[in-house]
């Protein structure tokens, strides 16, 4: 039952400057879904168009390795990254940052096996992976990196945040005052999951 978060602001309403840093970025993928044909609907911009009724896909085939990225001609601070999954399709992934001038990618969160478990969301279907990292990064590229696929990826939305953060602390009971272990407590975007204390 006990509870120790780092979770995101809980106010209704953003703090002013805290928006989806993605939205200033130039965007490019492993590929798209029948671009080689002309199609535009699945291409990577439409998983940055803040628009959760569009989304992007991989082309047929490019599963294991396949990847979208976000680039900004300005390095951003972020700390926060939500991926918002289309189907349930993943099985693993990484978010990775490339400095400014630089070609090379680094792993700021691994996102599989326990990793994966601790990030994903409660919608089996259409899972949301909320991932807020230890230490902000400062990057000029914002990849995810989809290592394991259980069939051809398709994101809805990936969110890059520097927004403030807090600590929430705590215990959940039952009725009798036992604790509860694995009870799921959010505030705002962020969310966590209780220990058997």
């Amino acid at each position: 039952g006990a509870l120790v978060a780092l979770i995101g602001s809980a106010a209704m309403a953003a703090p002013p400057g805290n928006t989806n840093l993605t939205a200033t970025a130039k965007y490019s993928a492993s590929s798209e879904w029948e671009s080689d044909q002309g199609n535009t609907t699945f291409v990577a911009a439409k998983a940055f168009d803040g628009d959760l009724t569009t989304r992007w896909n991989v082309a047929s085939g490019d599963n294991d390795g396949s990847w979208i990225e976000a680039d900004w001609d300005q390095p951003v601070t972020i700390n926060k990254v939500v991926v918002r999954q289309a189907f349930n399709r993943l099985a693993g992934f990484r978010v990775q940052q490339r400095d400014a001038g630089s070609t090379d990618w680094k792993d700021a969160y691994v996102a599989e096996d326990a990793g994966y478990t601790a990030v994903v969301g409660v919608d089996p279907n259409n899972p949301t992976f909320n991932i807020r990292l230890a230490q902000p990064i400062q990057t000029a590229g914002l990849r995810i990196l989809f290592t394991q696929t259980l069939s051809a990826p398709s994101i809805f939305e990936v969110e890059a945040w520097n927004n403030p953060a807090g600590t929430v602390t705590g215990t959940v009971t039952d009725a009798s005052g036992k604790p509860v272990a694995g009870a799921t407590v959010s505030a705002g975007g962020d969310q966590t999951t209780t220990d058997a204390a």
